[in-house]
């Protein structure tokens, strides 16, 4: 993981390391708060002696879209808290660094989370410059990139 986020994120050795701590550090922490606010109903008080509980649960599918600056932390801290509480992620990595996500989520799907609950979405563009079609605005050429979606070669096969 390491040797990822330093040759895909272009991270230092110690900000990798420190990526790498802190997206363990959410886990823990997400863990924790899962374990100690989904297990069981919490008791309001209820100022007529009525019985109000609420319950914790999940709500459906989540979107997580993590960005380019700590593509591990902040990519697992929204995984696992959207996955602590129930729910489904569809994880959506930047696109700088889609094989350390890739790489997380294989090790989430590894460790017991199954894949109809955690899916990967990730996406590479490959631009290049439509010259022939370049549209004009006041007299000035504009510039259009032209992008096609293509998988990545760890993707492939």
């Amino acid at each position: 993981m390491l040797a990822l986020l330093v040759a895909e994120a272009g991270k230092s050795l110690d900000n990798a390391v420190a990526d790498l701590r802190e997206a363990v550090d959410f886990l823990r922490y997400y863990a924790a708060r899962a374990a100690e606010e989904f297990d069981t109903p919490t008791v309001l008080p209820g100022p007529t002696g009525e019985r109000n509980m609420i319950r914790m649960h999940g709500r459906g599918v989540f979107a997580c879209i993590s960005p380019w600056n700590f593509p591990l932390a902040i990519f697992t801290g929204q995984v696992s808290a959207a996955l602590g509480a129930g729910n489904t992620v569809i994880a959506k990595p930047a696109e700088q660094t889609p094989l350390v996500a890739f790489r997380a989520v294989q090790l989430m799907h590894e460790a017991g989370i199954p894949g109809k609950v955690l899916h990967l979405l990730p996406r590479w563009r490959k631009c290049r410059r439509a010259a022939d079609r370049r549209p004009t605005h006041r007299g000035r050429r504009l510039h259009r990139l032209e992008c096609h979606r293509q998988p990545h070669p760890a993707y492939a096969g």
